[in-house]
Parts: C-alpha cells; structure tokens; sequence
C-alpha cells in the first residue's frame, strides 16, 4: 500500500500541545485486546441480531473496512457498531480472532497497534511476545529479535511503500 491510499484511509493527525492535553485528560479506552479487554466485540442483540462494537474506530473500524468491507458507524455513546448478517459475522469472526491477541491503541498517532499485551491476567506471568520482547531488549538474544521480526512481518496485512 502506498503512502497516498494510507493517508486516504487513515488520515493525518495534527500532534498539538492543545491535542496532548485533551488526550491526556480524556478518560475514554485508549487500547483494547479482543482475547482479554473487548472479548464481548461479537455479541447478541435481545432480539437475536448478530453485533459488533468497538471503542473507537480510526484504527480497528478502518483495517476492518479494509479487509472485510464492514463500516462501522459512530453510536451517540461514542461507540463503532454495526449490526451483521450472517456472512458479515462470519468475516467479522474471523477478523476478531486473527487479531486476537494485538492490542489496538488509540492515541495521537494515525494508527497504533502491539503485538500483544507483555503479561498476562496475573500482572507477573509474561505473555510469549512479553518474554520475546524483554530477551531481545535486555539480553541481546538475536533469536528473539528474529522470532519478533518474523512475528511482525507475519501480523501486519498492511505493507506501507514509500513513492
């Protein structure tokens, strides 16, 4: 993909003193992980309707539109939902558990995601790209930084080229 198309469907965000402050000050979820944080993203309306809902949608609501085709829209709660037929589900599905384990961050950036979270329930246990992680930075293992290379390569569908 190329930077143009990035941009169209990403956009730009100016990083501002004024944008830092109201970030900080905004209480609103700034990441979720669809294994642990947002495992309830796929659910059930009472009437049986299949759902998706998200916190927020510049980073998730785009990759997904661009995998799928699914648009979500903006609830008053400020939410991303869209109620799913049956082979929208099942893409949904599948795009839900291929990510399973990436955390999606909103910040000031266009769009920010992880690898996953570093521990696990616990808060002491590190998850596999946590240990990754701490051996490539703090033990020199260079089969760490690989195994993370090739995990990286292989966890980002978008390949960005520079004209």
């Amino acid at each position: 993909m190329n930077i143009g198309i990035f941009n169209y469907l990403f956009g730009t965000k100016a990083i501002t003193e004024e944008a830092i402050r109201d970030f900080v000050a905004d209480a609103n979820v700034k990441r979720i992980c669809f294994s642990r944080i947002q495992t309830h993203a796929l659910w059930k309306t009472g009437e049986g309707e299949d759902m998706i809902t998200v916190p927020f949608g510049d980073s998730i609501g785009m990759l997904l539109k661009e995998q799928t085709g699914i648009v979500l829209r903006k609830s008053s709660k400020g939410n991303y939902y869209k109620k799913l037929s049956p082979e929208e589900y099942d893409q949904a599905k599948r795009f839900v558990d291929s990510y399973a384990n990436v955390v999606f961050l909103r910040d000031l950036l266009d769009i920010s995601v992880a690898l996953s979270l570093n521990f696990e329930s616990d808060g002491e246990t590190r998850t596999h790209i946590g240990q990754l992680e701490k051996s490539a930075k703090y033990d020199d293992d260079e089969k760490a930084v690989d195994e993370l290379a090739s995990i990286v390569d292989y966890c980002c569908p978008i390949k960005i080229g520079i004209d």
